[in-house]
């Protein structure tokens, strides 16, 4: 039986957890010193518009992407989104949808998906 998957915003204290899943997701990421990753997310968590959106189940994260709401000057001012996608599985795809939605309501004209990973099955669609 699999468990519900939940989707939430991470706050300050969700931090460690994320970067526990990261070394999961992106093998051969670049090491970090903790004080350098605390700065960098408290510097991405004032930066209105956007989040990392995480998909918890038994509130342990097990999926991540980020969202960033991007101003936009032409196109009557409507901004984009850009979301960031570190986890290329089955999973990750069903929910990232599900969080597009909360993205709406900022009006984006368009809302592009970014993927790092290099995989066929990934970059095929």
């Amino acid at each position: 039986m699999t468990a519900d998957l939940s989707i939430r915003h991470a706050v300050e204290k969700d931090l460690e957890a994320l970067l526990e899943l990261y070394t999961h997701l992106a093998e051969g990421n670049a090491p970090y010193r903790l004080a350098q990753a605390r700065e960098t997310f408290a510097r991405f968590l004032r930066y209105e518009g956007s989040a990392i959106v995480l998909g918890e189940t038994e509130e342990l994260p097990v999926a991540s992407c980020t969202v960033v709401v991007v101003p936009n000057l032409t196109r009557g001012c409507k901004p984009y989104a850009l979301i960031e996608n570190g986890d290329p599985s089955v999973l990750s795809w069903l929910w990232i949808w599900q969080s597009r939605a909360r993205f709406r309501d900022a009006s984006c004209l368009e809302t592009r998906l970014l993927q790092g990973h290099a995989l066929e099955r990934v970059t095929r669609s």
